[in-house]
């Protein structure tokens, strides 16, 4: 992969998978294949035979209104519902918890899992989909 989001353009080249893959701490031949199925499944190829990344625009907008810090605050302490909050060792600096937003949810699970970035449904997806499954089962 190189900088800024896009992918080498070989993604067709079945050896090129076989490769070890040096951002990954443990690359499985699991993982090797879901990274395969990201690449292939989660870019487009540009008119200058470049790929980037597809991604939902309308999460690349910002706050679909003028909603003020104190107003998604309000927002967040009105759910009673049980909340699972799974952040990541590897994720961003600004996920929920690491701030004390998690107190904002009053019936909230938090948990963390080592080893896994952003996508730690693709990084941990056993442990992730363990999680969800255990919420899921104590609060239907």
């Amino acid at each position: 992969m190189q900088h800024g989001g896009k992918l080498e353009g070989r993604l067709a080249d079945t050896n090129h998978w076989r490769q070890p893959l040096p951002a990954c701490r443990n690359p499985t031949p699991t993982l090797v294949l879901r990274a395969r199925h990201l690449t292939i499944h989660g870019s487009n190829k540009n008119e200058d035979g470049t790929y980037s990344w597809k991604f939902d625009n309308y999460t690349h907008t910002g706050m679909i209104s003028n909603f003020s810090y104190e107003d998604m605050i309000q927002i967040w302490t009105s759910v009673t519902c049980p909340v699972l909050l799974i952040n990541a060792t590897e994720g961003f600096e600004h996920r929920i918890g690491h701030d004390g937003s998690h107190a904002y949810f009053p019936n909230h699970t938090i948990e963390t899992i080592p080893d896994a970035g952003h996508w730690l449904h693709h990084d941990q997806f056993a442990r992730c989909l363990e999680l969800i499954s255990a919420f899921l089962k104590q609060h239907a």
